[in-house]
């Protein structure tokens, strides 16, 4: 066994922009991370101004592009990690090519066999390994998923010999934590290699700009799909999300019965609506990379989705805080059946934002 530093650090070699408007929500573990790894290695925080909700915020381009090339812009409920964790048919695929529209060169492990995977780590103790030689070499690696938890960790060193990773903690929901990463700042986390489902190592510094083309008709391949099938793994198998979304709805029995909160409005409608809001800034900027316009009427079904789903918030007495008034809303068969018709028109958004999403790929063969 190679003798390592007892300790290590890798200096940041840029920052994540804090001057102007707001930065908008970061609300997905994986793109926020490759954003902020992007930034640790040199490259520039891209950033513009948008308005909405009647204010001014900071876009994040880099947000936006790995939210498509990972395909979370195009799911729900759903982290990175989950292609490793669920033996999906993409694998390793999307967290790749993140890698590789940034050219950035990685290798990517797992905890059990996936495609294109670079290896899987028999034990903790190999996985320390991994993870330790590669920040021990000066280059940092992203740490996927957990049990229990969909968390990303971007080491940027370790203390104890390894025993304890340098790192910066991205959450699901973890909005301001998500876009503010700062290396001087980050956590000493300890027994970090327990239930891990993959680990992205990068394995030197920074290529050339390539030519992202190919990257994008195989992201937007991807998100053709993930939005016919709507599948997802809210609880461990894989089911039809809009149908057990629709289906929470229809159970009488349940709404009869006490609750607390907005069961089946929370988190899943900022879930969607950030999602797809966002990955139509994704749409856009794939247009105009591939030089067409075909793509407006999905950028254009998004945004309407994300405006459902807010809608909804509405419905279900968004404006008021007292349990008892959210209660009555959502107790309200008439009410339900109103947010199940918003559902499928959100449903069928979905598929015209496929179907531009498949002209594309057909006219740019």
């Amino acid at each position: 066994m190679a003798a390592y530093p007892s300790s290590v650090r890798i200096a940041s070699r840029g920052q994540v922009r804090r001057e102007g408007p707001h930065l908008v929500p970061h609300a997905m573990a994986f793109p926020s991370a490759m954003m902020s790894l992007r930034v640790l290695l040199g490259g520039e925080h891209r950033c513009h101004t948008l308005e909405a909700h009647g204010r001014a915020w900071r876009s994040d381009e880099d947000y936006f592009l790995h939210l498509g090339l990972s395909g979370e812009g195009f799911r729900f409920l759903f982290d990175t990690a989950e292609y490793l964790r669920f033996g999906e048919e993409d694998g390793a695929q999307p967290i790749l090519d993140c890698f590789a529209a940034e050219a950035i060169p990685v290798s990517v492990w797992a905890a059990r066999p996936a495609a294109g995977v670079a290896g899987v780590w028999q034990d903790e103790s190999a996985l320390r390994t991994l993870v330790i030689d590669t920040l021990a070499q000066g280059c940092p690696a992203l740490v996927l998923g957990r049990t229990g938890s969909d968390w990303v960790l971007l080491a940027t060193g370790y203390e104890d010999g390894g025993g304890t990773l340098v790192a910066w903690t991205f959450a699901p929901g973890a909005d301001l934590s998500n876009k503010s990463f700062s290396p001087e700042d980050c956590q000493y986390v300890r027994d970090w290699a327990r239930g891990v489902d993959g680990v992205a190592l990068v394995t030197g510094t920074p290529g050339d700009p390539v030519d992202r083309a190919p990257i994008l008709r195989r992201a937007l391949a991807r998100g053709e799909r993930f939005l016919r099938r709507a599948e997802g793994h809210p609880h461990g198998d894989p089911v039809d999300w809009y149908r057990e979304w629709q289906g929470r709805l229809k159970d009488d029995a349940f709404w009869r019965g006490p609750f607390s909160g907005r069961p089946a409005v929370d988190p899943e409608i900022w879930d969607l609506a950030e999602r797809r809001a966002f990955c139509a800034e994704f749409l856009e900027g794939a247009g105009e990379a591939l030089g067409t316009g075909a793509l407006a009427p999905a950028v254009d079904a998004f945004r309407e989705i994300h405006d459902l789903m807010w809608r909804i918030h509405h419905l279900c007495d968004g404006t008021h805080t007292d349990g008892e008034h959210v209660a009555r809303a959502l107790r309200d068969a008439a009410v339900r059946r109103e947010i199940l018709g918003i559902l499928k028109d959100c449903r069928d958004r979905d598929e015209r934002a496929a179907d531009a999403i498949a002209q594309v790929l057909a006219e740019t063969a």
